[in-house]
């Protein structure tokens, strides 16, 4: 699934200032977080962006997954996905066929991609 339009990847203020004098890119005075902002937690959108209607469900943003997430995300049950979104939809890797595997317990977070 592709990004929504709109989106900004985040980067500092002083990257920003070297990127307008060096290539001329003008970046957005106030930028912000979106709402929902799912796996794609490294981009920004300029203040008052509203996000696409298909992003919405029930009224409320949905949280989108990347690559490794949707892999850990079919290995579980629909109830046990709420408790590994509280943990934040975190993934560790294994062997064999799929890799990726969802992260149920506060205690295995440490194994937790990418390990830091």
């Amino acid at each position: 699934m592709p990004l929504p339009p709109g989106l900004i990847p985040w980067v500092s203020e002083e990257e920003r200032a070297r990127q307008k004098v060096l290539l001329g890119i003008e970046w957005p005075e106030e930028v912000e977080t979106p709402e929902s902002y799912g796996h794609w937690r490294n981009w920004v959108v300029k203040k008052g962006y509203e996000l696409p209607a298909w992003l919405y469900h029930c009224g409320k943003p949905m949280f989108l997954l990347g690559k490794r997430a949707s892999q850990a995300a079919t290995q579980i049950e629909a109830k046990e996905r709420l408790a590994w979104i509280a943990l934040g939809c975190r993934v560790s890797e294994h062997a064999g066929s799929k890799p990726w595997r969802p992260i149920l317990k506060e205690a295995n977070l440490k194994n937790a991609y990418p390990l830091v």
